[in-house]
């Protein structure tokens, strides 16, 4: 029986001897777990918050911007690499060029765990959000444990990205870790939960709210 991608519609067939895709890769728009998860948010709260307003985005993929955010009004990309596809090389350590209280919405998915100080990078998204502002975060977590550094800080970027960015693979979080993180920094913070239909895997989207 085929699976199916809740964001494209590709049918998906499971792996050899498997219930489960081989990979959360959707071969029709290269999504994954994450962003299907916030799919599955905005559709099921009927909520598409790029929708109006200016959107500030941490490294949103093109693929992304195509199929998860496709109406997106306004959209700052930014990524401290100087990638093809951002509008500015920016630290989200210090956002300086981005004014006080002047973003509707704050995207950053599957980042802080590649942010070296996440309690200052939230302060900052905290300061550049207006009031009532929302913040649409993924993390990689574990449940029912502490948050832990990861064993190999160079997995995904290697040696480069870091020494000359600063980007690592930093931590896994516990999922209450994350939410109080958060709370600490001045969001209400809503919980989504998801389980992927391609590879049966729990997400959570975190949505913060900046308090007035």
């Amino acid at each position: 029986m085929s699976l199916t991608c809740g964001i494209c519609g590709t049918k998906v067939e499971p792996a050899p001897g498997a219930a489960i895709a081989a990979t959360d890769i959707c071969p029709g728009c290269s999504l994954r777990v994450r962003h299907r998860a916030v799919h599955a948010w905005m559709a099921a709260t009927g909520v598409d918050p790029t929708r109006a307003g200016t959107t500030l985005a941490c490294n949103c993929l093109p693929a992304e911007q195509k199929f998860l955010f496709p109406s997106i009004h306004r959209l700052v990309n930014f990524d401290i690499r100087p990638l093809p596809y951002v509008d500015a090389v920016m630290d989200i350590h210090d956002m300086g060029r981005i004014e006080d209280a002047s973003v509707d919405t704050f995207i950053a998915l599957h980042v802080f765990n590649h942010v070296e100080d996440d309690g200052r990078a939230l302060a900052e998204v905290a300061r550049v959000l207006k009031p009532g502002g929302i913040a649409v975060l993924t993390i990689p977590f574990r449940e029912g444990s502490p948050t832990t550094a990861d064993a190999d800080p160079l997995e995904t970027y290697g040696s480069e990205s870091r020494e000359r960015y600063g980007v690592a693979d930093y931590r896994t979080y516990g999922r209450g870790d994350f939410r109080d993180l958060l709370l600490a920094h001045g969001f209400g913070v809503e919980e989504f939960g998801f389980r992927d239909p391609l590879v049966a895997r729990p997400e959570t989207v975190f949505i913060g709210r900046k308090r007035a």
